[in-house]
């Protein structure tokens, strides 16, 4: 007992003790990041590695790659239905579409691709193709909607999109107006940005449906601007023609 408790002993103990409490906090954390997402629609601290948001906060897409599967959480502002397009050609054109919503009885997801840019939608087996959409699940209260799914990273069918590893590919995103949950209803707000999967936080500054009903307006009141100044020089063109008729 002296001897084990002896000064050289004792500071060589101290050290594996010490040595030991700082390494498990280490493993625990490698051991939490190697952990799937639970696609229950219930989005726990750490269960992703990445995340973008649209500044007013409409929509918001989580990612985690594991091995070769990559989960996504759509989470939009919305009791209606929530969707991504996977690397479009233009805003919808030819994406890969995760599409979805969440009722009080039930969770939809569909695999399916964007015919146009704004849409039609179609479900990767009415095309022909396969249901790519291996896990989901789903939650929705009073303001909310969470979709989770779990896909291949690797394209499967001419109707999915590849996701590269550590490289970026356009997303575009929409969500339903409250209480649609359908396949074919206009959407409640619209987005597209750049996604990263070396994961980092990223923050849209406003989404495409508000540039787009403010380029509307715009376009409108161009239009009506024209059309005033227009039947002006008529009218004086008009009368400059008459007067000189009279004299």
């Amino acid at each position: 007992m002296q001897r084990l408790f002896s000064s050289p002993n004792f500071s060589v103990l101290f050290v594996i003790l010490a040595i030991g409490l700082f390494l498990s906090p280490l493993t625990a954390n490698v051991n939490s990041q190697e952990k799937n997402p639970i696609t229950d629609g219930i989005i726990e601290q750490n269960e992703y590695e990445g995340l973008t948001t649209t500044k007013n906060g409409e929509f918001s897409l989580h990612w985690k790659i594991v091995s070769e599967f990559i989960y996504f959480a759509l989470v939009g502002k919305t009791t209606g239905w929530v969707g991504i397009g996977i690397d479009p050609i233009g805003y919808m054109k030819n994406a890969d579409m995760i599409f979805g919503w969440v009722t009080a009885t039930e969770v939809i997801a569909f695999d399916a691709y964007s015919e146009g840019d704004f849409g039609p939608h179609v479900r990767d087996v009415d095309l022909g193709g396969e249901n790519n959409i291996i896990e989901f699940g789903g939650k929705e209260n009073s303001t909310v909607t969470v979709l989770e799914v779990k896909r291949p990273l690797r394209a499967t069918d001419k109707y999915d999109k590849a996701i590269p590893i550590n490289d970026t590919i356009t997303i575009s995103w929409a969500i339903g107006k409250d209480g649609e949950d359908n396949f074919e209803s206009m959407p409640k707000s619209m987005g597209q940005f750049d996604l990263n999967t070396t994961y980092y936080q990223k923050v849209v500054a406003s989404s495409f449906w508000s540039e787009l009903k403010l380029r509307n307006i715009m376009i409108f009141v161009g239009g009506i601007a024209f059309v005033i100044v227009a039947l002006s020089v008529l009218l004086i063109r008009k009368f400059i023609v008459k007067r000189r008729n009279s004299e």
